[in-house]
C-alpha cells in the first residue's frame, strides 16, 4: 500500500464529530476517527489482485494491527467509482493511536515474503 493521503470527508463537519487534532476526530461514541485515502500496489506480496472494492488482506491486516486501529467507514460510494485510490476510515479508542497511524502519510507499508508461508510487514 502506498501513497497515504490525508481525507476530510464532509461528515467531519457535522454535529456527530468534534475535531480533536490535525485530521482527527472524535465521534459521538466516543471514538477518535480519521480518513486516509491510499493506492494498493499490485506489484507487492499479497495486494497482487487488491483493489478500492477488494482491498487485500495481506498487508491491510497487519496495517490495522500494527496501529491498534478499526475500519469504521468503508465509503462505499467512493471506492466503488475509483479504480485506483482506497478510501478508509480509521478508528480508535485512544487517539495516540490514531496519532501514530498518521505518521504513516507519505509512506508505504507493504509486505514482504519470507518464504515458507511467512512473511514480514516493511513501513518507508
Amino acid at each position: 500500500m502506498k501513497n497515504f493521503k490525508l481525507y476530510t470527508p464532509e461528515k467531519y463537519n457535522t454535529a456527530d464529530y468534534e475535531k480533536a487534532g490535525e485530521g482527527i476526530y472524535k465521534n459521538s461514541d466516543g471514538d477518535y476517527v480519521t480518513s486516509l485515502t491510499f493506492e494498493m500496489d499490485n506489484t507487492r506480496f499479497g495486494e497482487e489482485e487488491g483493489c478500492p472494492q477488494d482491498i487485500s488482506q495481506t498487508p491491510f491486516e497487519d496495517l490495522l494491527d500494527s496501529y491498534m486501529v478499526w475500519v469504521s467507514d468503508f465509503y462505499y460510494d467512493l471506492n466503488a467509482e475509483s479504480e485506483v485510490i482506497c478510501y478508509q476510515e480509521f478508528a480508535s479508542r485512544n487517539i495516540s493511536d490514531i496519532e501514530k497511524l498518521l505518521t504513516i502519510i507519505g509512506k508505504q507499508f507493504y509486505a514482504v515474503d519470507d518464504g515458507d508461508g511467512y512473511y514480514h510487514t516493511v513501513t518507508e
